[in-house]
């Protein structure tokens, strides 16, 4: 029964069989991450390449975190990727991977863009906040 519930997860869920390990697992590598990236901001035309990785913390639940540069746009952003708790339906010693990714590329890409939004804005009569602010 518990393979059978196993196995629905992995067919059923998009990337269950990538996402699912043990907490002793590893946690996404860095191509992973670029390539999750890559697709998930497709339309920016990223071409991310790994700077530095570094294991925070080491098994059980490893955390790793990764420098990147998006080359195409011209910045620089960290990341971390981790194992953490299953959050699904799965029985112990599951673990899932898991990162931030995501957020760290939108949010150092908005503060890239930053200064050119100002000048946009400046134009127009109108203030955008500084990345301080």
């Amino acid at each position: 029964m518990l393979a059978a519930l196993l196995m629905a997860c992995t067919s059923l869920l998009s990337g269950c069989s990538l996402l699912v390990t043990t907490d002793h697992g590893a946690p996404y590598t860095p191509d992973d991450v670029i390539g999750m990236l890559e697709e998930t901001f497709a339309d920016y035309g990223p071409h991310i390449v790994l700077r530095s990785s570094e294991t925070e913390k080491p098994a059980p639940m490893q955390r790793n975190t990764y420098v990147l540069h998006d080359e195409a746009n011209d910045f620089t952003f960290s990341c971390t990727a981790y194992v953490r708790h299953c959050t699904l339906p799965v029985p112990q010693p599951f673990a899932q991977r898991d990162a931030d990714a995501d957020h760290a590329y939108a949010a150092a890409y908005a503060i890239h863009l930053n200064p050119r939004i100002g000048k946009v804005a400046a134009q127009h009569g109108l203030y955008a906040a500084t990345t301080e602010e």
